[in-house]
């Protein structure tokens, strides 16, 4: 049952890379081996910062462990309303010059802060730690790779994307992972 909980997270935290990157890449000449490189980064950090968040998670359970559920249902929420708030700005979004690796590294390190909080929720609620980790972070990892070099890609392309729509989509995900996370 986590594991559709999971894969929902995943595709929440992931979507935002892709609206990210296409962005940024309109604005950059990136080649396809650049791209590819580009998109490991920042699957790596996603990864990291999700193994990272469920340990700090795990670290900071306190007693009773109903009130672990309650802190782990507030982070989640911020992350859903920051993911709102994002949707609702009207103010146009910076392009970001991704043929510099330090730009790289500190997009990756932007765009995982969703994720860190994440699994600091998911870690401080879970019963399993070893099925958590591996099915999250390779969800996560999987997810990342495939939306960011998809982002990459449309944005070598020029094609227009809907943002507002998918940041939509992302929050309903996010919602509905959530929903499942207090349901089961």
């Amino acid at each position: 049952m986590q594991t559709i909980e999971y894969i929902l997270f995943s595709l929440a935290l992931s979507i935002p890379l892709m609206i990210e990157l296409r962005r940024s890449a309109t604005a950059t000449d990136i080649k396809s081996l650049r791209g590819l490189g580009i998109s490991v980064t920042i699957c790596v950090f996603q990864a990291a910062l999700m193994l990272g968040g469920i340990y700090l998670g795990k670290a900071l359970r306190i007693e009773p462990t109903e009130l672990n559920d309650t802190v782990a249902l507030a982070l989640l929420v911020v992350v859903a309303v920051k993911l709102f708030i994002t949707t609702l700005s009207k103010k146009e979004r910076q392009n970001y010059d991704l043929s510099r690796t330090a730009t790289v590294f500190a997009l990756s390190i932007a765009l995982s802060i969703n994720t860190l909080i994440t699994g600091i929720g998911l870690g401080m609620t879970a019963n399993n730690m070893k099925a958590t980790l591996i099915t999250l972070c390779v969800a996560i990892a999987v997810s990342s790779l495939f939306f960011s070099e998809i982002g990459i890609m449309l944005g070598r392309q020029k094609k227009g994307l809907r943002e507002k729509r998918h940041q939509t989509v992302v929050i309903l995900l996010y919602i509905a992972a959530i929903a499942w996370h207090v349901a089961f």
